[in-house]
């Protein structure tokens, strides 16, 4: 049997497939980066933003044909006169992470994007997004973002994304399905829901 993988990267909810198989699939979820601080001073370089967490859930009972709904985290936008904003958040059957970790592991996955990298000169970079706000099987922050040096020097660097993954993910939905083709990804990845349902 093939397994199909699909990337959503926009929309709020996704159309379960007729064969979804409660009792065999994974979802993984990877939240927005946050944005880099704005530098202050002369030649000052502030903070990066830290990098989104991931979750990853095990057999999520959903309904075969119905429709649930989605997040995409974006990552953060730099800042202009301000810290760096923060990633979104990622979820998945869930209006929101709050409400992910409402619902449970058994039903959603969600998790936290990073924090963004403080204004300054020579300023801390954004802490990683936490495990301990996403809700999963498994779990893990998102790196630290790097903090900005003195004058003439550089800006931070930004945080890695949650374990298992790699680097500098922000948004992005992937489903894996057996016997159908596989799609193939774009560049630029953002936050990341990663699903994969077998067939029954």
């Amino acid at each position: 049997m093939t397994t199909q993988i699909i990337f959503l990267t926009s929309g709020t909810s996704w159309s379960v497939p007729a064969d979804w198989n409660s009792s065999d699939n994974s979802i993984v979820c990877i939240a927005g980066g946050g944005g880099g601080g704005e530098a202050t001073g002369l030649g000052g370089c502030a903070g990066g933003g830290g990098g989104g967490a991931f979750s990853v859930g095990v057999n999520i009972a959903l309904t075969p044909s119905s429709s649930v709904t989605i997040g995409i985290g974006s990552g953060g936008a730099g800042g202009s006169g301000t810290n760096g904003q923060p990633g979104g958040d990622t979820y998945f059957n869930a209006t929101s992470l709050a409400d992910a970790v409402t619902n449970g592991s058994t039903v959603s996955v969600g998790s936290e994007g990073g924090k963004g990298g403080i204004r300054g000169n020579a300023t801390a970079g954004g802490a990683g997004g936490s495990a301990a706000n996403g809700v999963g099987t498994t779990k893990y922050g998102g790196g630290a973002g790097k903090g900005g040096k003195a004058i003439i020097t550089q800006g931070g660097g930004g945080g890695g994304a949650g374990e298992c993954i790699g680097s500098g993910l922000d948004n992005r939905i992937i489903l894996r399905l057996r016997d159908r083709a596989p799609k193939r990804p774009n560049s630029g990845w953002d936050a990341i829901i990663d699903q994969v349902g077998k067939s029954i």
